[in-house]
């Protein structure tokens, strides 16, 4: 990651979440800073995201996918992942007897749950909870998750 990258971290984390972070894969760690960033564009072009706390919307971006480090998943299994996904929706959900198969399901849960013991913040825990989810009328849900997809 480049210097910038741990500056922007640092900025927005505490130094549990910090350790947490950098336990990511690299790909991953980089993937999170890049939603983070996006949600600070995304929100300065739109005046919908005015009166939102995008600072809680940016840790969300940064923590959302630490539930990875839990259960590993390779490149070739996430674009598998995806793939089949689209093709036959949760349906292979059930095949979660295989780690990355449950990674890939799971890993907003197993991400909030080790966090919830350190974070007050029960929006924030909802984000990150709830990023991979089909949940309409929240604003700042639906910002995390666009700043997601698109990356």
């Amino acid at each position: 990651m480049k210097a910038e990258d741990v500056d922007f971290i640092n900025e927005y984390l505490d130094q549990f979440e910090i350790d947490i972070f950098l336990k990511l894969k690299k790909s991953e760690q980089k993937h999170s800073v890049r939603v983070a960033k996006l949600v600070i564009l995304t929100s300065r072009k739109k005046n919908e995201y005015n009166y939102i706390k995008i600072d809680r919307i940016i840790r969300a971006a940064l923590l959302h996918d630490v539930g990875k480090i839990c259960k590993k998943i390779n490149v070739l299994q996430k674009i598998f992942m995806v793939l089949i996904n689209n093709r036959f929706g949760e349906r292979i959900r059930r095949l979660n007897k295989f780690e990355f198969v449950d990674c890939y399901y799971n890993h907003a849960d197993m991400s909030y749950n080790m966090l919830k013991d350190h974070i007050k913040d029960e929006k924030l825990l909802f984000l990150i909870k709830n990023h991979d989810k089909k949940i309409k009328d929240d604003v700042e849900l639906e910002l995390l998750k666009y700043c997601d997809d698109k990356n």
